[in-house]
């Protein structure tokens, strides 16, 4: 593990992330329904199934293999700084990475490529993500919102395709997504953030970070799956320049950084009985 950086105190965080999702979410145009899809690998059109546009079950996996690296890079470099926390409150972003990696390879199974090609990743506020605690539980709020609804999405896409196995193990890991939503929000509760910016679309200020679980529905802020790209790309994720581009590395389930975490994690595949 990595010694731990110094930043700048919390007020800097909420400057540099306070509006971003607001923005990027009107400016993507999500939600409008719009179907604008990123370039390079995510250029492909959606189909038509029925009355409904849907994007093909290759395409969804790929776009889903790729958000779990990007979840893996925040929550490993986030727990190779340490973020200041200790025992319990780590061993939830160590377990959220397990996660993470799990789901990354579950669709590596199904796109037959172990790591898809986005492998370098940008965030909004550069290195201090991963060593401010406020910053990085803003960033992860964000990427676990918005990939929630990735996920509901590829739910709707596949089932119109008639995958309806693949449609619930699409929820399945919604289900995870949104765990470590609520943990996080009562992580930030716990060291004194009363408040985090407001990521609801047309929201605007801040949302209190009690209680932890106050969605009673997860929201869906866009219909189709590649809308997710638009959307983390547009809020400064997936631009990786120099002095901000971090690149995925796969973690190790039994090092000594995860591998007791890693042996309480129960239902590694998605079991359906």
């Amino acid at each position: 593990m990595t010694d731990r950086i110094d930043t700048p105190g919390n007020a800097t965080s909420v400057e540099l992330l306070g509006l971003m999702s607001r923005r990027s979410l009107l400016r993507s145009g999500a939600l409008a329904g719009g179907l604008a899809v990123a370039g390079g690998m995510f250029g492909e059109a959606v189909a038509r199934v029925g009355s409904g546009a849907v994007t093909p079950a290759g395409k969804i996996f790929q776009i889903t293999q790729t958000a779990e690296q990007l979840a893996v890079t925040l929550y490993s470099r986030g727990v190779a700084n340490g973020l200041g926390l200790q025992d319990d409150d780590l061993d939830y972003f160590k377990a959220a990475a397990i996660h993470e990696q799990i789901h990354q390879r579950f669709f590596a199974t199904l796109t037959g490529v172990a790591v898809q090609p986005s492998t370098h990743f940008s965030f909004p506020a550069g290195s201090m993500t991963f060593s401010d605690l406020r910053t990085f539980v803003i960033a992860q709020q964000h990427l676990e919102g918005v990939f929630d609804t990735a996920f509901l999405a590829a739910v709707r896409e596949l089932a119109a395709q008639g995958r309806p196995r693949e449609a619930q193990i699409m929820a399945q890991i919604a289900c995870n997504e949104a765990e470590h939503r609520v943990l996080a929000r009562q992580i930030a509760a716990e060291a004194g953030f009363e408040r985090l910016p407001n990521i609801n679309p047309g929201g605007s200020g801040t949302v209190p970070t009690g209680p932890p679980d106050n969605w009673a529905y997860t929201p869906v802020f866009f219909h189709t799956t590649p809308q997710v790209v638009d959307l983390v790309k547009a809020d400064g994720f997936m631009s990786p320049r120099p002095g901000n581009s971090f690149e995925y590395r796969p973690i190790d389930f039994h090092d000594s950084v995860y591998g007791d975490v890693f042996e309480r994690i129960t239902f590694r595949t998605p079991f359906a009985k």
